[in-house]
């Protein structure tokens, strides 16, 4: 899963409640690799850090399409579940 944001946001990921790590994005975006088997679910918690400029916004990227948060202030955060297709 790539994801990009255009003005150096950053947030930190937590998958299934298990701290990830913090991911610094910019325009060239960034790889997180989430090992997951065919039809495994998976939580994916997003919490915005740091704000480039004009509130912290990220997309996410595969192979069967792209999502899209709200703008979030720092503290904020989303939760998606994904599904490996």
């Amino acid at each position: 899963m790539d994801f990009a944001d255009e003005d150096g946001d950053a947030v930190s990921i937590a998958v299934n409640g298990l701290p990830f790590g913090e991911l610094a994005l910019a325009n060239a975006g960034a790889r997180l690799t989430i090992p997951l088997k065919p039809g495994e679910r998976a939580n994916l918690a997003i919490t915005a850090v740091r704000d480039g400029d004009g509130g912290v916004t990220f997309r996410a990227i595969s192979s069967r399409g792209e999502l899209r948060t709200r703008v979030m202030a720092v503290g904020e955060s989303e939760t998606w579940t994904v599904v490996f297709q």
